[in-house]
């Protein structure tokens, strides 16, 4: 609905370079260990190519894998809830028989800007403009141009480490200045 009013308004699981257009914002999820708050989750959505924000063979019941006679144990396969918040979840069993369950909730966990895509004699590079990610050390954090590979970029990650992204851009345009007026209102931004 939203592309419909809005021409060249983009929101994809970026699979090639072209998906990264300059001045467009990269958003990416994580599964994170505590509950996050209301602005942080990441609700069910697709993108314009009906891609969602989990693989299709994450979703659904799998089979817990067998591991050799003498091999370690396979790992515990994770259990999706589809919802809001999307949240998945695992039993294991330690050396000493006790059962721990682990639960994870699907998040928005970064944001950064498209400066450049360029290509390099090292391979295709995603120039962007960012902070740092929210649990990185304070002491480290920083802010600027930041420079990964296209296929880093475009990579999952593995299961455990999931970090899928989606690009989102909308075009420049005339700012629909009387449409803003109401919220720039000084009496309504000052308290008096």
């Amino acid at each position: 609905m939203f592309k419909e009013k809005t021409a060249n308004v983009k929101f994809v699981r970026p699979t090639v370079a072209n998906d990264y257009m300059q001045g467009a914002s990269i958003f990416w999820l994580r599964f994170v260990n505590n509950e996050p708050s209301q602005w942080q989750v990441a609700r069910g959505v697709e993108d314009a190519n009906g891609v969602g924000l989990l693989p299709k063979d994450f979703i659904g019941k799998r089979p817990q894998p067998k591991s050799g006679k003498n091999a370690p144990p396979a790992p515990v396969p994770w259990q999706y809830k589809m919802g809001e918040p999307i949240t998945r979840t695992r039993t294991t069993v330690d050396a000493n028989k006790v059962k721990s369950t682990q639960t994870q909730w699907l998040r928005w966990i970064h944001e950064a800007t498209v400066v450049e895509v360029v290509e390099t004699a090292d391979g295709t590079y995603v120039y962007t403009f960012e902070t740092s990610l929210p649990n990185d050390d304070r002491g480290t954090s920083c802010l600027g141009m930041f420079r990964n590979t296209l296929r880093w970029h475009l990579d999952d990650g593995t299961e455990d480490n999931y970090n899928r992204s989606f690009v989102g851009f909308v075009p420049e345009g005339k700012v629909p200045v009387e449409k803003m007026k109401e919220m720039l209102d000084w009496n309504k931004i000052l308290i008096k």
